[in-house]
């Protein structure tokens, strides 16, 4: 995993997300972290928005977590994020054979070192219908 510091950015980047498709999309999130949430929105309420994007011919699931109040964000100082929680448990299961989505980025906006709103960027699962 490669973690690059940006004002007001951390963003993970895993081992199989390092290429340089990747790295155009985290110069597309540091010029605009919402960049991708113009596409297909499949799920937007109070706590997280996922959108579906084409991204460098990529297809994508970015899942945005929302801010529901300011005492979530001051628990986000003790505790891991659940867009944290996600790529660990989704890491986890893959070095276990169990196939589930696997994470390419993970982005925590922060404001004097607490996140305040996070996001993972995974590779889309075709399902059966």
């Amino acid at each position: 995993m490669l973690v690059k510091e940006f004002p007001g950015l951390e963003i993970w980047i895993s081992k199989e997300g390092n290429s340089p498709k990747v790295e155009q999309v985290v110069e597309n999130i540091c010029s605009d972290s919402d960049y991708y949430f113009k596409d297909k929105i499949i799920k937007n309420d109070l706590a997280t928005t996922v959108v579906e994007a084409t991204v460098n011919e990529m297809n994508m699931i970015i899942k945005r977590i929302n801010p529901k109040s300011f005492f979530t964000v001051l628990r986000r100082i003790f505790l891991m994020t659940r867009v944290e929680r996600n790529w660990k448990y989704a890491h986890i299961l893959k070095s276990n054979g169990i196939d589930t989505f696997n994470p390419i980025l993970l982005v925590k906006k922060k404001w004097m070192g607490v996140c305040y709103q996070s996001y993972l960027y995974m590779n889309k699962i075709n399902g059966e219908e």
